[in-house]
């Protein structure tokens, strides 16, 4: 179960995911933040934005944004890529630091959306149940 939440908040939560534009997928890749120490690791991913966990707190400001660094597994054969993510939410605890990214206003990357097809096309099927613990 995600983190901090019940089952009642996972039912409310699977129908709002559902509504999103772009599925979201699960993956293994780590991010970096300009200007912060350490990584996290990607939860999830869409054309749309993404989220990152991490045991490093990273004091994101909502609504500002930041050029973040995203590095796919090696064996998904694609280099890191770089993006501008708009901090949408975060979330701590003792334990785990999470934040939710959408992309930058009129921002358009092409590495990104590549990435989205090909965990699309490995048959990887969308992450509704865990994509916004901190919603």
């Amino acid at each position: 179960m995600p983190f901090g939440k019940t089952k009642e908040d996972l039912g409310d939560q699977q129908a709002v995911f559902q509504k999103r534009k772009a599925p979201r997928y699960a993956l293994n890749a780590t991010v970096t933040v300009d200007g912060f120490d350490g990584e996290g690791e990607l939860e999830n991913i869409s054309t749309s934005g993404c989220r990152m966990d991490s045991s490093t707190y990273v004091n994101l400001i909502p609504d500002e944004v930041y050029q973040v660094t995203i590095t796919p597994s090696p064996r998904d054969n694609i280099k890191p890529f770089r993006l501008k993510l708009k901090a949408s939410w975060t979330k701590s605890s003792e334990l785990l630091f999470q934040a939710g990214f959408t992309l930058a206003s009129g921002y358009h990357n092409t590495e990104m959306e590549r990435y989205v097809k090909l965990l699309n096309s490995k048959g990887i099927p969308p992450d509704y149940g865990n994509m916004a613990a901190g919603k």
